[in-house]
């Protein structure tokens, strides 16, 4: 069973309590906190960005609290809770290479009734997730437990703007894509304008040329009593070269 979000930003706030700078939710919760019905896996996964040069006291108040720096790929469950071939953690750990190496990840491990739960969380820099509260309006974030939650628009820039700075492929590629084009653009039905409020050229074109005309859909007949479906992408003939 995981957490619900009040219990695990109960935590996350505690930690990083008096915080003098904007902290911005990033990735599954914030998609969650839009309404995507994304189930949290073993590690409940916490994406949090900050400018770089707060980075390091957010770092220090992690620390003090109860969370604990690891060194792990984030795309790997902590403390091997599924066990995994090793040739598959390879594979994970190259694909969420740039990831990693942008970010820094911390673990929480509580007690949730029997069960020993996790708390997975990354911090990361607005230089990488092109994200920022400087640097775009407020009026693109709702504020609560002390973080800034993007709304559906600005959130689904930052992960076009992702995808297409540096070298990035895999199953975080993968990722983002799916975040972009089927919770975000299809799913919060975005206009196909989305994209005039980046400044980023390439991102702006590999939305229009790419993720515009994929077309994402449930890979299983729904499920009576489960909310999420598994969701596969039909890419049309004249965009695969």
């Amino acid at each position: 069973m995981a957490f619900e979000l009040g219990v695990v930003m109960r935590d996350v706030h505690a930690a990083l309590a008096g915080h003098p700078y904007p902290v911005i939710m990033w990735g599954e919760e914030a998609l969650r906190r839009l309404g995507a019905p994304i189930p949290p896996g073993l590690d409940h996964e916490i994406m949090l960005v900050l400018e770089p040069c707060h980075m390091e006291d957010a770092a220090q108040r992690l620390e003090e609290s109860r969370f604990k720096r690891v060194n792990c790929s984030f795309g790997i469950h902590a403390n091997d809770r599924i066990p995994m071939h090793a040739a598959v953690k390879r594979q994970i750990a190259h694909d969420f290479n740039t990831f990693d190496d942008w970010s820094e990840h911390y673990v929480c491990t509580r007690e949730h009734t029997s069960m020993k739960e996790t708390i997975k969380l990354a911090l990361i820099p607005t230089t990488y997730a092109h994200i920022s509260t400087r640097q775009h309006p407020l009026d693109d974030f709702d504020h609560m437990f002390g973080i800034y939650w993007p709304k559906p628009a600005r959130l689904m820039i930052s992960f076009v703007e992702t995808v297409v700075t540096g070298p990035m492929n895999g199953c975080w590629k993968r990722l983002l894509i799916m975040w972009a084009g089927y919770w975000l653009y299809q799913g919060k039905r975005l206009p196909v304008t989305v994209m005039n409020n980046s400044d980023n050229e390439n991102a702006r074109a590999y939305f229009e040329s790419f993720i515009r005309h994929m077309q994402f859909y449930p890979c299983q007949p729904p499920v009576p009593g489960m909310e999420f479906q598994f969701v596969g992408v039909r890419v049309p003939q004249y965009l695969i070269n």
